[in-house]
This record gives structure tokens, C-alpha cells and sequence, in this order.
């Protein structure tokens, strides 16, 4: 819930290396960050073609829904997807199953986060 202590950013979390900020599910429902959209109104997928990016990992909760969705929506755009299968979770079970199913049939590289870094240089 917006402006609530769930909300908030991990205190772990490195905010100095965050350079884009989404907001998303302002009053509609939303599942992609692709539905999101900067405090400017830019969509994630205009930063992401406005910075040269071709290739995303992604991770997050929940692998069955917002995951999903955003990979989904990466893979249709054109993007070179890995889903980081360590750092996801699903809320259930089998339909976390069909999700990763739908995901690789899309054309979505499975990988753990250490797989991920071990391949991708400097991006660790």
C-alpha cells in the first residue's frame, strides 16, 4: 500500500545505484512494470530503448503474477529476457509452474542470480 512501511525501499538496498524509479497501479490494476511509469510519465519501455538496453534480468514477487507479466511484456517488445529463479517467488505452486512454462515458451532464459553474474560480466 503506498506510503506505508511495506512500501518503503529495503534499508539494504543501495538507492544511489537506482536510476529509474516506476510507479505502477496508481488507481488500475497493474501486474508489468511495463505498466508503469517514471515521475516524468515515461513508460520503462522508453527509458529502457532511450538508454540502448537490449537485454533485462528479472526478478521479483510474485512469479506467478507481476513477474510473469513483465516478462511477458519484455519478450513481446523484443527484449532478451532471463528470469533470476533464486531471487523469485511465487504465491502458489502450480501456477508458479505454468507461469515459468509460459515465461520459456515466450522465449525467457531460466538462470539463478549466481548462473546470471557468472555469465554476464559486469553486471553482477
Amino acid at each position: 500500500i503506498q506510503d506505508t512501511r511495506g512500501a518503503e525501499f529495503h534499508p539494504a538496498l543501495d538507492l544511489e545505484r537506482v536510476t529509474v524509479r516506476l510507479r505502477k497501479g496508481m488507481g488500475l490494476p497493474a501486474y508489468s512494470a511495463f505498466q508503469g511509469v517514471t515521475a516524468e510519465g515515461m513508460s520503462l519501455d522508453d527509458v529502457l530503448k532511450g538508454s540502448g538496453v537490449t537485454d533485462l534480468a528479472i526478478c521479483g514477487l510474485a512469479t506467478d503474477y507481476c513477474v510473469n507479466q513483465t516478462v511477458m511484456d519484455a519478450c513481446s517488445r523484443g527484449y532478451a529476457v532471463t528470469l533470476l529463479t533464486d531471487l523469485s517467488a511465487g504465491v502458489a505452486p502450480d501456477t508458479t509452474g505454468k507461469a515459468l512454462e509460459q515465461m520459456t515458451a515466450a522465449g525467457a532464459t531460466l538462470a539463478t542470480g549466481a548462473e546470471y553474474a557468472a555469465t554476464s560480466p559486469g553486471r553482477a
